[in-house]
């Protein structure tokens, strides 16, 4: 929430509090809900080799031991936006093609849909023959989810998306 809010240091300082607790004394589940809110606070930090690294340990943890895999949808995307910031789009195709799917099966909160559609957005938005009418439908769809979660931070993070792609 802290991330949502503005307060990126907040994030950092509670995310990195949470990784250590859950390490040391949590369960697997606490230790993947603690690595994947400390890397997006990372990524949205700039610190994208933090965010990367963390991100992929929370990952693999909930792969190898099948828990918290609810979060695997919003992992995926959150590594794709790391990869996309790091110019390498077809990584981040990838990981979210990945994640599209699992959203489709079901799999995951409507919050990682949201963070998977957006996540998209912003892929299509970078490629260098950008599609609008694609980024127009992945905007929609990123407009129904909003709607669907009537959650005012995730209707800021959309409104701004679409002001940024209109500038």
């Amino acid at each position: 929430m802290l991330r949502l809010r503005g307060d990126l240091p907040g994030a950092l300082a509670h995310g990195r509090r949470a990784v250590e607790l859950a390490e040391e004394r949590g369960s697997v589940f606490s230790q993947v809900e603690a690595a994947a809110f400390l890397g997006a606070a990372e990524l949205a930090d700039g610190d994208l080799t933090a965010a990367t690294s963390v991100l992929e340990r929370a990952l693999a943890l909930a792969r190898s031991r099948r828990t918290a895999l609810w979060y695997e949808p919003r992992i995926l995307a959150t590594l794709a936006d790391a990869k996309l910031a790091a110019g390498d789009h077809s990584g981040a195709r990838a990981l979210l093609s990945g994640a599209h799917e699992l959203v489709d099966q079901g799999r995951g909160w409507r919050l990682g849909a949201f963070d998977v559609a957006l996540a998209w957005v912003r892929l299509l938005a970078s490629e260098s023959a950008s599609d609008r009418t694609a980024i127009e439908s992945a905007l929609k769809s990123l407009d129904a989810l909003t709607a669907e979660l009537g959650s005012v931070p995730y209707r800021r993070i959309a409104a701004l998306e679409r002001a940024r792609l209109a500038t």
